[in-house]
């Protein structure tokens, strides 16, 4: 093989393996294109879950069909190749060079999950290992059929940094999906509906209870994609305090935001039936990503419950779980069950300057930084069994 061409071979399974690696649809694909460069007769790649012991993600190409199969349960049964547990993350080896120098041929490993197909001769590496993932690549070709050389090993050295970035570009993608669906499991705990907005009322986020008013709509529904309530009069005093919510986030800092309380706005809606108006609260979500060359669309988030779903809660019991005063506990009480800071404020007999002083407080204590997340914590803190 000339030079010129394992340069483009290279290349190609370079490109192959982002892709592949990042679409589990293309799957073995880029793996057929790295073994080409060495002339390999099948690929096995993995990254594991050391602490779990379970494979995260796995492919193979000129494998046996029960490969992933026993290779999952040895990974279960923490058998691991010798190589894989003494090999420098990063750098391409000869598996001669290490088998030779430890019973791998004895290793349960070896017997019960490469055995199996015949055995092999390869290039292997663990491009990285990390507190929490491992990963391992075999470049492989049957026993009998000739061994590999040092220079192959140099060869395919270039795309072992390429393979590593992708896989963890992937984990990182994984793990953020991951944490949107727990967000989104929070949210649909909560008994009342939750609406992400943006400035023309389109929703990018719905909690299963606000699917629910929507699928049942008696004030809220959706009409080409954005939230319209019963009349013109509220969709547009709607769409205003949902717009001046947005302003407020673009034209202030993250931390004036979250010190805004007296910025939430609530709506009552009213639908044909003869129940009691919904009630919505619409706040401002802050200015995480403003900052970022690609920005999202500012969005602020609408809080939609029923009057006679209107959640109590025990102000002596909240302050002794969240360790606040008697005033900090009756005035997170008092916004957890959906009041504004000025109509809280009221409700306690004391100056707006003075509820604003206190919740600043009550943050502090709590760890959180908005009134959505203190709301969030007490509404969780409430329903916590006591001891």
């Amino acid at each position: 093989m000339s030079l010129r061409t394992r340069e483009a071979l290279i290349l190609q399974s370079i490109r192959d393996l982002y892709d592949a690696v990042l679409d589990p649809d293309i799957g073995s694909r880029g793996f057929e294109s790295l073994c080409r460069v060495v002339d390999g007769k099948h690929s096995i790649f993995f990254t594991e879950d050391v602490q779990a012991h379970r494979l995260r993600y796995f492919t193979a190409w000129g494998v046996g069909s029960d490969y992933v199969r026993r290779l999952a349960k040895g990974v279960e049964a923490k058998l691991h190749s010798p190589s894989k547990l003494t090999l420098s993350p990063g750098r391409v080896r000869l598996g001669q060079s290490l088998w030779l120098d430890q019973p791998y041929r004895n290793s349960a490993y070896y017997n019960e999950v490469v055995r199996p197909d015949g055995g092999y001769d390869g290039l292997v590496a663990v491009p990285f290992r990390k507190s929490r993932h491992s990963s391992f690549l075999v470049v492989g070709r049957m026993q009998g059929q000739p061994d590999f050389t040092e220079a192959d090993a140099r060869s395919i050295q270039p795309i072992i940094s390429h393979l590593t970035n992708a896989t963890q570009i992937r984990l990182r993608l994984e793990e953020a999906e991951f944490v949107s669906k727990q967000v989104h499991r929070a949210f649909d705990l909560l008994d009342l509906g939750v609406f992400i907005l943006d400035a023309d009322l389109r929703p990018g986020f719905l909690n299963k209870y606000a699917e629910n008013l929507i699928r049942n709509p008696d004030g809220l529904s959706l009409s080409r994609g954005t939230l319209r309530a019963q009349t013109v009069q509220v969709t547009n005093a709607l769409h205003r305090a949902v717009n001046s919510a947005i302003e407020l986030q673009l034209n202030r800092s993250r931390t004036e935001v979250d010190a805004m309380a007296d910025a939430v706005l609530e709506l009552e809606i009213s639908g044909p039936s003869a129940r009691p108006a919904l009630i919505a609260t619409v706040m401002p979500l802050g200015l995480e990503n403003s900052e970022r060359l690609l920005s999202p669309l500012a969005r602020a988030i609408v809080f939609v419950r029923k009057p006679d779903k209107k959640p109590r809660l025990d102000p002596i019991k909240l302050g002794n779980i969240l360790g606040l005063s008697p005033r900090q506990a009756a005035l997170t009480a008092l916004l957890a069950e959906g009041a504004t800071l000025v109509q809280a404020a009221a409700a306690l007999g004391v100056a707006f300057e003075t509820a604003r002083w206190h919740l600043r407080t009550i943050f502090e204590r709590t760890g959180t930084h908005r009134q959505v997340d203190l709301v969030r914590l007490a509404l969780q803190m409430a329903k916590a069994p006591t001891s």
